[in-house]
């Protein structure tokens, strides 16, 4: 007998399916959530994705695809909000969730919360259902603030954290390094944490050749050239590259940067004038957003792709970059080091510092081929996401077991 198709809450506040990829609030995040809403409704599951209403002119549902609705919540505070402010809203929020759901008539089997503040909100929501809660984090705030590498993290949050990774019935960690974290930093239970890795679309994301992909992009056909994609987010490490990039012996490559928040924003800002200090106007384009359909473009051609992050729970660059065939030079964080583990994928540096990037950019460059991108993709079509979608689902029909979140 087939197993019974599920009802499920997704709850994503702070960060909306529909916001601009690249931007302060959307990044992987989005990616991951819509992605596995899809494919769980492919499966048969319905999948409701609850976020705050950025936008007053949005409609209160919209569907993302057959069987997956986005929620607009009307609660809170007007317009775009941050984590913080929707933690103080938090009560409204859930409100209107129920107020959603009895007005609906749905009955959730589980509610799947992302992010932190949501996981304030779900926890709050699914004891009310007497229902299970899971929860990924995709980042903590411990780890990010151990690395030093932006302004620490509100002592709210670190303790919203901990609460939820010692209450919640799952904890979802991409990878065992984030386990570890949630074991080492928060005290979480192992036998409560599910590894469930990020996927990647095949179907999207698969290798052009660099000629054609050029000439899609209007660059020139010869001359190297290094791809960032990404948030300008100091946890990303884009000054890093920088410094790297500068460190490197003539010829200099091409630097592209795609992504961030527009001309006109700080982080935009900062990084024009860094770009400056380091003499790298003329080897640096600032590409800004795009389409995602366009990216695979983007990756076929470049030489290599760098990931200088000093902290990612896991890195869907990495897996898009793989899965188009381009070699990827990455610091030691998140899924890297578990796939980067031939010469034909790239390097892993030694650290995050710029000279150890500058060396494993320097050592895929001079590689005496360039490898095939039929050799490299064949690395992540485990991490399709039929298949990661395949190990969510078991850790939702295995939660199901206990009925009640801890309160």
């Amino acid at each position: 007998m087939a197993a019974k198709p599920l009802n499920i809450a997704m709850l994503s506040l702070h960060s909306s399916p529909m916001g601009s990829l690249g931007t302060r609030w959307n990044g992987g995040m989005s990616v991951v959530l819509t992605a596995t809403a899809r494919e769980l409704a492919r499966r048969g599951h319905r999948v409701d994705v609850f976020t705050h209403r950025g936008d007053s002119r949005l409609p209160e549902v919209v569907f993302l695809g057959p069987g997956v609705r986005l929620v607009h919540l009307s609660a809170g505070p007007p317009g775009p909000a941050s984590p913080l402010a929707l933690f103080d809203a938090r009560q409204d929020l859930a409100r209107a969730l129920d107020a959603f759901r009895v007005r609906c008539g749905v009955h959730y089997h589980l509610v799947h919360s992302h992010y932190w503040v949501s996981g304030v909100v779900g926890l709050r929501i699914a004891i009310r259902w007497g229902v299970p809660h899971l929860i990924t984090f995709h980042t903590l705030a411990a780890v990010k603030d151990a690395t030093q590498a932006a302004p620490p993290e509100p002592a709210l949050r670190r303790d919203q954290e901990t609460a939820l990774a010692r209450r919640c019935q799952l904890l979802l960690a991409p990878t065992p390094v984030e386990a570890g974290h949630l074991v080492d930093l928060y005290g979480a239970d192992p036998g409560r944490i599910a590894l469930v890795p990020c996927g990647v679309d095949l179907q999207r994301f698969h290798p052009v050749g660099q000629a054609l992909a050029r000439r899609r992009l209007g660059l020139a056909p010869r001359g190297r050239r290094l791809l960032f994609v990404g948030r300008l987010d100091p946890m990303k490490g884009l000054e890093r590259l920088l410094d790297a990039l500068a460190l490197l012996d003539p010829p200099t490559p091409d630097l592209a940067v795609v992504g961030g928040d527009g001309p006109a924003s700080d982080a935009r800002q900062r990084l024009a004038s860094a770009i400056r200090d380091r003499g790298l106007h003329a080897r640096v384009d600032l590409v800004g957003r795009i389409p995602p359909e366009k990216l695979r473009f983007h990756y076929s051609a470049a030489d290599a792709v760098v990931v200088p992050s000093v902290y990612e729970s896991f890195g869907l660059v990495l897996l898009e970059a793989l899965a188009c065939g381009t070699p990827v030079v990455a610091t030691p964080v998140g899924a890297a080091p578990g796939l980067i583990t031939s010469p034909e994928a790239g390097r892993v540096s030694g650290d995050t510092s710029a000279p150890s990037l500058a060396l494993g950019i320097r050592a895929v460059l001079d590689a005496p081929s360039m490898p095939s991108p039929l050799a490299i993709r064949p690395l992540v079509r485990p991490l399709a996401w039929g298949r990661v979608t395949t190990a969510l689902e078991s850790a939702y029909r295995e939660t199901l077991g206990n009925r009640t979140p801890r309160g």
